[in-house]
């Protein structure tokens, strides 16, 4: 392998990857929503479980008969009253995914690379980033503290967002959200702009 691939190569690579992660979990891929998952699981699993809770009619009737029985007494029970009609759940498009998918997704994509980068001879262990970045951001506790706000602003704009450049720009726009191409011009344009100020401020 040498260098990178082609655009058209590395846009149907992308493409075959969102297009199976969405056939076998039935979700859109989201590399930002994945480590939400990831690092919050004790939060996911309680809320799944709460919202399971209520997935069952009958533990809905348990709660309606509790309630009645608590604040009307048992003549409220006894009179005829007409079957109550249990409004149907609209269909579901999404599952819940469990937290080792997401695991392994995450894991898949820092295996991925590793095994390419031994492939294509270019693996290799450092602390310091480019010339460029270094340029720009200096050296020691500049730079750490410039990449600690830089990932806290990352991260705080997917959540915001609703998702990273993965999750909208390849999810969302395959599925023609609106919400999902302004969020990607957004970060194209975005970019752009602060890529050539840096260049300015490098020079």
């Amino acid at each position: 392998m040498t260098g990178f691939l082609t655009w058209w190569q590395g846009g149907l690579l992308l493409a075959a990857i969102a297009v199976t992660f969405q056939l076998l979990v039935r979700k859109g891929l989201g590399v930002s929503g994945s480590w939400a998952r990831f690092t919050f699981w004790r939060e996911t699993r309680k809320q799944y479980q709460a919202q399971k809770h209520f997935t069952d009619n009958t533990d809905i009737n348990n709660d309606f008969r509790r309630m009645t029985l608590e604040q009307f007494g048992e003549e409220a029970l006894s009179e005829p009253t007409p079957e109550p009609t249990t409004p149907q759940p609209r269909e579901q498009t999404s599952q819940h995914v469990s937290w080792g998918v997401h695991c392994v997704f995450l894991l898949s994509i820092i295996t991925g690379a590793f095994l390419v980068s031994l492939y294509d001879g270019t693996f290799t262990i450092q602390f310091e980033l480019s010339a460029f970045h270094t340029q720009l951001s200096g050296q020691g506790w500049p730079l750490i503290n410039a990449l600690f706000v830089g990932g806290i602003l990352v991260g705080f704009g997917t959540q915001m967002a609703g998702g990273c450049t993965s999750g909208h720009g390849l999810s969302g726009c395959a599925n023609f959200s609106l919400a999902s191409f302004v969020a990607t011009a957004t970060v194209i344009i975005s970019a752009s702009l602060l890529a050539l100020l840096a260049r300015l401020i490098a020079t």
